[in-house]
């Protein structure tokens, strides 16, 4: 005699064709089911990325079974190339959960660094500086740049660098006194020469 143990309830932990036998002490019947498992599906991207102007940015999502793709930009695939500045959004969903994600890329570009103008200043060597770019560094004179930057008179280097590009840029500062040096005891005037 066969001692079967019954049970109405069954733990399933993976995808796959499970047989099924169902029954009494007087017939047995016998089937299949194709059971698959979905995953809530996640997505692990970060809320923004900095690539460089014209290199365009790879992004993957995790490859869910059964899962539907969708872009803000019309793919449909779990990976796409994203070669423009701006905000997209990521959609991932099965026959039963979704998840959205949105994030931005910012891309570093030459043009978005403003030259520094010739510059006359009075009576000081302090020229306000005020540019930012997200990781850049600016060196002034081959040093670590501050703002404002403590300037020479003369020709004054600046160089900016990051992952993506290196440019110099070069200006000339003239520095001005505040009251114009007093003529000493023996100054000799020529003649229609003017003082002020």
């Amino acid at each position: 005699m066969e001692h079967r143990r019954y049970a109405k309830l069954f733990s399933i932990t993976a995808s796959g064709l499970y047989k099924v036998a169902v029954g009494n002490v007087c017939n047995i019947i016998n089937d299949s089911v194709t059971v698959a498992i979905l995953t809530v599906p996640s997505i692990d991207f970060s809320n923004q990325y900095l690539t460089c102007q014209y290199t365009p940015l790879q992004l993957t999502a995790t490859t869910y079974t059964g899962a539907n793709y969708a872009w803000s930009n019309g793919r449909t695939t779990a990976g796409v190339s994203l070669s423009s500045e701006g905000k997209y959004t990521l959609t991932v969903s099965n026959a039963y959960f979704s998840a959205q994600k949105t994030f931005e890329i910012k891309q570093l570009k030459v043009s978005d660094y403003k030259p520094v103008a010739d510059t006359i200043l009075c009576n000081q060597n302090i020229l306000p500086f005020k540019q930012t770019m997200p990781e850049t560094k600016f060196f002034y004179q081959n040093k670590l740049a501050s703002n404002p930057l403590k300037v020479l008179q003369g020709l004054n280097t600046l160089t900016i660098t990051n992952p993506c590009f290196t440019i110099t840029d070069t200006f000339n500062i003239q520095i001005i006194p505040k009251e114009p040096r007093p003529f000493s005891s023996d100054t000799a005037i020529c003649y229609k020469m003017k003082l002020f």
